[in-house]
């Protein structure tokens, strides 16, 4: 029994994207471009398990060389 079909993309847009088009409609806070905390670099590369029911994380053993 298939779960997919794939077809080609029919026709995209014909308009040009216009970079900076959001400019002035959102702003990121400062703490956006400080480095993460060793946790959640951990948990980002990988080697942090997450426990779904007690939403709660824990990192593993591993050490950066």
């Amino acid at each position: 029994m298939p779960v997919a079909r794939v077809v080609p993309m029919t026709s995209q847009s014909k308009r040009p994207r216009i970079p900076g088009a959001l400019k002035g409609q959102f702003t990121l806070p400062e703490s956006f471009f400080h480095p993460l905390p060793e946790a959640e670099l951990l948990a980002w590369e990988g080697s942090c398990s997450f426990d779904a029911e007690k939403g709660q994380g824990e990192t593993s053993d591993f050490k950066k060389s």
